[in-house]
């Protein structure tokens, strides 16, 4: 992110838990439930970008986080694509160094088998 966007400080927020020990540990390190995956901060403006894979809508905690942010006049927004967050922060006036945009192959190992399968069916 910092190489396609300079000047900008990017940060992912970790905050995915696996279990509920895990959702313990990071609520007593200070972890909040609902924070956005991408904090932005740039020439005295700032933002914040929950990604979600395609279809599938926002927590009621993370609508809040979204909402409370958006309150204090920073930019929020939710992207589907790595495409999408990468027009969503030059909207937002940020310049990129380069349009080169690599998506994430999200195809499982059964999924890749199948289609490796059916090229070769009649």
């Amino acid at each position: 992110m910092d190489s396609a966007f300079p000047h900008v400080l990017a940060i992912h927020v970790p905050n995915e838990t696996r279990s509920a020990k895990d959702a313990y540990f990071a609520k007593q390190k200070g972890t909040r439930a609902g924070t956005s995956d991408w904090l932005f901060w740039w020439r005295g403006d700032r933002g914040a970008i929950e990604m979600k894979p395609p279809g599938e809508k926002l927590r009621t905690n993370q609508n809040k986080f979204l909402s409370a942010l958006a309150a204090t006049g920073a930019k929020t927004g939710v992207c589907y694509s790595v495409r999408e967050m990468h027009n969503m922060l030059k909207s937002w006036g940020i310049t990129p160094k380069h349009e080169a945009i690599i998506e994430p192959d999200y195809t499982t190992k059964e999924e890749k088998q199948k289609m490796m399968m059916d090229m070769y069916r009649p």
